[in-house]
């Protein structure tokens, strides 16, 4: 016998319970060097109920990495508790979630590579991408001290050359990475925070088209500053009669960094913003739900008479 199946066999006898409450056995032995086992004896009927505790001393995470691996190679999204599933009717012995979220995790780390190698891809990956697609822009700032990332620009070519045929407005915003190093870690080291920027521009057909993204430590002034200067050398290049015209507007939901940054960088633009954050901002102040219906109304007025009528029936409500 040389299988994984052995590791869960000890040297001399193996049951699921005393001889008295159960007669099944098996019992083997090692040949004398080499990794094959010989059954010496067998008795494969059982009156018991399994093994009833969870785990086992050998059941340990290598052990069910190696049972998994074939699996989560078809199928990355083979969840914790279908391993837990798997290992109670393959080997008829339960294991914890927490042992099989480990064991997949290691599972995924032997198939994918580690986060950690990921990171240090990095220059290369930047180096790539303005190797095989000639004017895109791909920035990547580390700590000269650490060696710890800081931030990372990207914008494809193709995307800043179809901007040029995007409707003349750019949304702005921020958004937590979610996932084991929090969107962050570094070429040698890890941040506990990770913020994802983007640039989203709106097509012909009115479908968001991605224009530049920026991963980040936090949504500072500093980060958006950098984050829209990379991002204003494109546009310029791109859109440059929307800005001479004063027709770029970009849209974003104020948060810090954002006011500033778009005045100092975009002086000329119009500076919109999104109305679901102004209404949330609203309704936080004025709790009556009916300033929102005509809040909305006020927005969606194409004419000067429905607009004031609108902000007229507010302030009935409260001046």
């Amino acid at each position: 016998m040389n299988s994984p199946l052995s590791k869960l066999i000890p040297s001399a006898i193996f049951s699921n319970a005393s001889p008295k409450e159960c007669s099944g056995c098996l019992r083997a032995s090692p040949i004398a060097g080499s990794s094959v086992w010989h059954i010496q004896t067998s008795i494969q009927t059982h009156i018991c109920h399994g093994i009833n505790h969870l785990g086992h001393a050998n059941l340990d995470e290598e052990f069910i990495s190696i049972e998994i691996l074939p699996k989560l190679r078809s199928d990355s999204s083979y969840t914790s508790k279908a391993i837990q599933n798997h290992i109670k009717a393959q080997f008829g012995v339960g294991i914890s979630y927490q042992k099989a979220y480990q064991a997949k995790e290691r599972t995924l780390k032997y198939i994918n590579g580690s986060h950690e190698e990921a990171y240090g891809y990095l220059p290369k990956y930047c180096e790539e991408i303005q190797r095989s697609n000639p004017r895109s822009t791909a920035k990547l700032e580390v700590d000269p001290e650490t060696n710890q990332f800081k931030r990372l620009f990207i914008c494809f070519a193709t995307s800043a050359l179809g901007f040029a045929y995007c409707r003349p407005i750019l949304g702005l915003d921020g958004t937590h990475l979610k996932h084991k190093y929090q969107g962050m870690s570094t070429l040698c080291m890890f941040l506990i925070s990770g913020i994802l920027l983007a640039a989203t521009a709106v097509d012909a057909n009115g479908c968001l088209f991605p224009l530049a993204h920026a991963v980040v430590d936090a949504e500072n002034d500093d980060n958006w500053l950098w984050f829209l200067q990379l991002l204003s050398t494109i546009v310029q290049c791109h859109a440059l009669q929307s800005l001479i015209d004063k027709a770029l507007v970009l849209l974003s939901d104020r948060q810090k960094g954002l006011l500033e940054g778009v005045e100092r960088v975009f002086p000329e633009c119009l500076h919109g913003y999104c109305l679901h954050h102004l209404e949330q901002n609203f309704h936080k102040e004025f709790k009556n739900p009916e300033l929102k219906i005509f809040l909305w109304k006020a927005v969606r007025a194409t004419t000067q008479p429905e607009f004031d009528q609108a902000i007229e029936d507010m302030c009935n409500i409260d001046s």
